[in-house]
């Protein structure tokens, strides 16, 4: 007879090593305060909006490529509010745009600048009130995180159109927004913008 094979026990399989713990990916870098040089830009900006802006450009910058969320939402909002406190228009406008199109400019930071020149509308004259709407509707449309920002601008401008006796330039603004798929908008804003884009279809008659 052949002899038999040696048969030899595996055993059980050594256990997992568990993953090490404590270790996590930086999402974004660590918030720096530039209190000290956005007050140093004011005080510039009294002589010299340009100099004052482009001091924080730089900074910005810093904080920006470091994905400092903090220190770049920090200095966004103190350059569009010194446009706005030296009542230069203009540049507030050329500033926003400037700074949504900054090479990764962070979620977070386009977010805070679209809110905040928001607030300055009901100051404005009707002109210039439609020229900051516009440009804040441009720099965020197709960016999800400013949606519900777009769609409130979008009813503001619609209610300037109609106000001026053009209620099918009002439907037409209206009806670019689909409100039902807004995720940040609450249902009672929903239904009301709806309504509304319902009345300015039945002013003009369009049934369709």
């Amino acid at each position: 007879d052949a002899p038999a094979l040696a048969t030899h026990s595996l055993g059980p399989p050594p256990p997992l090593m568990p993953l090490p713990t404590g270790i996590e990916t930086p999402a974004k870098g660590p918030s720096v305060s530039y209190a000290q040089q956005v007050a140093e830009a004011k005080a510039l900006a009294s002589t010299s909006l340009d100099g004052a802006l482009q001091n924080l450009l730089s900074h910005e910058k810093t904080a920006r490529l470091a994905a400092d969320v903090g220190g770049t939402t920090e200095l966004v909002k103190a350059m569009v509010s010194l446009c706005y406190d030296a009542k230069d228009w203009d540049k507030l406008n050329e500033t926003i745009v400037l700074l949504s199109k900054r090479r990764a400019q962070l979620k977070q930071a386009v977010t805070a600048m679209v809110q905040q020149a928001s607030t300055y509308l009901d100051e404005l004259a009707e002109a210039r009130k439609l020229s900051l709407i516009e440009t804040l509707r441009n720099v965020s449309e197709g960016k999800m995180y400013v949606e519900v920002e777009r769609a409130r601008l979008t009813r503001i401008l619609a209610g300037m159109q109609e106000a001026t006796g053009d209620v099918e330039a009002a439907r037409k603004t209206m009806q670019d927004t689909v409100v039902e798929t807004l995720g940040g908008m609450d249902k009672r804003e929903k239904t009301d913008f709806i309504l509304e884009q319902i009345r300015l279809c039945l002013e003009v008659k369009d049934f369709i």
